[in-house]
């Protein structure tokens, strides 16, 4: 259309053409050349496209990953679910924050763990769901899991250094469930999760008579006392932990000492390291091995429909029983509908071996001959018993160990308390913290 228009008695005609954005501008990526605007919003579906399709733009910060990738590592945090990008750039990790996120929307609200072993939450976060299933066996030492068929189970691990006591053994996955599964060694053992932690099957982490559980104390107050009456016999206490252990016995009725309640390194508060229990009086092999030293950890949730135990070992001959280890169990909210169990090993007598401390609510069990007991092991609201030797000068009988004491747990929750489910078994002394939310 021409137009005639005046300027200064001079007639101008102009051209009019309608002035719009160039329709079909892009129909990929790669078609958007200028560096300012590389992003082709096909369907005009982000903000800075004012609703024009095939057109080249900024990158839209809500971009889904799966077309414009993200950081390794950078994490972000939307109603209630942390998105972690993983290591090809190219997929997240999502894992629901149990509490919410933080301010800064870029982490979960958390808690620090005790003994330091919060450190792995960053690669646990990232990390693979790993189920550990039955017939699998942990050494704390090394770190290696062996499955049924001797086989490894990859799960991450690492030792974190506590002030008393040995290093503690850390496995740490994305999510993490445990069957029928055996620990042995010397390091204390943790296992934390990002997500939920779900204990199916029975987790040991006791004692094996004179054999102590991972993280057991080998000496100390704790530890029962071996003594007794020249020419008659020789006899051990049974191992201390939440209480004395209990009083091995000979025909004079000379009692071998039980280790005083307590453990080396313990506050007003308890825990301040991961300690298992302590050994029972002996004189040099009949003692029974204090129970191990366990951490479980998890910043969603944490369910034992299986069991865990810390049992003491039973002792031998006329050694004293050792005590239950000791458990500390920290995540938002935990349900226990199984077996949690530190119960003290049985006092040896008869010149035989007492039972360990197991599964469930029964004391263990010292040997019995001619009116001569061992002492058993203390369980649920059973002190640990006091050997029973023949107290009529029979030659054919002797002295009697002592049980070991019942262990401890602490359980730590967003709310300050916990509830055991209907027809679970809580045999150990517990008591229960707030976790520090932040």
């Amino acid at each position: 259309m021409m137009t005639k228009m005046m300027f200064g008695g001079l007639v101008v005609f102009a051209s009019l053409t309608a002035c719009t954005k160039t329709v079909h501008q892009c129909s990929k990526d790669s078609d958007c050349t200028n560096l300012a605007y590389p992003f082709c919003d096909v369907d005009g579906q982000y903000a800075a496209s004012g609703g024009e399709h095939d057109i080249c733009t900024i990158v839209p910060p809500d971009c889904p990953v799966e077309r414009c990738g993200c950081q390794p590592g950078a994490a972000t945090c939307v109603s209630g679910t942390l998105a972690v990008c993983n290591s090809d750039g190219q997929t997240t990790t999502s894992t629901a924050c149990e509490l919410g996120c933080s301010a800064s929307n870029v982490t979960c609200q958390t808690f620090e763990p005790f003994f330091g072993t919060g450190v792995v939450l960053p690669d646990a976060l990232v990390a693979a769901d790993v189920t550990i299933s039955s017939g699998s066996t942990i050494d704390s030492d090394t770190g290696n899991v062996r499955d049924s068929n001797n086989n490894a189970v990859p799960i991450s691990h690492r030792l974190v250094a506590q002030g008393t006591g040995n290093d503690i053994q850390v496995f740490y996955a994305h999510a993490l469930t445990i069957d029928d599964v055996r620990v042995t060694g010397t390091h204390p053992v943790s296992f934390v999760s990002a997500g939920p932690l779900l204990v199916r099957g029975k987790l040991d982490v006791g004692a094996r008579s004179s054999l102590p559980g991972p993280g057991a104390t080998l000496t100390g107050a704790c530890a029962g006392k071996f003594g007794g009456d020249s020419g008659i016999g020789f006899v051990g206490g049974g191992a201390g932990n939440s209480t004395p252990g209990g009083s091995g016995d000979t025909i004079l009725h000379n009692s071998g000492v039980p280790g005083p309640t307590g453990l080396p390194g313990d506050t007003e508060t308890g825990f301040a390291s991961l300690i298992g229990g302590c050994p029972g009086g002996s004189d040099g092999t009949s003692g029974g091995g204090g129970g191990g030293a366990i951490q479980l950890v998890s910043f969603a949730n944490i369910s034992i429909v299986g069991g865990v135990s810390v049992g003491g070992g039973g002792g031998n001959s006329q050694g004293g029983g050792g005590s239950g280890g000791n458990l500390v169990i920290e995540a938002p909210t935990v349900s226990v509908a199984g077996v949690v169990a530190a119960n003290g090993g049985g006092g040896g007598a008869c010149a035989s071996l007492a039972a360990d401390g197991g599964f469930g609510g029964s004391p263990a069990l010292g040997p019995s001959c001619m009116g001569l007991h061992g002492g058993a092991g203390a369980a649920g609201t059973t002190a640990p018993g006091a050997g029973q030797p023949i107290k009529n000068g029979n030659s054919g009988g002797g002295p009697a160990g002592g049980g070991g004491a019942l262990g401890r747990m602490l359980v730590r929750t967003a709310a300050g308390t916990f509830t055991p489910g209907s027809g679970s078994t809580i045999s150990v002394a517990s008591s229960v913290d707030t976790l520090n939310i932040h």
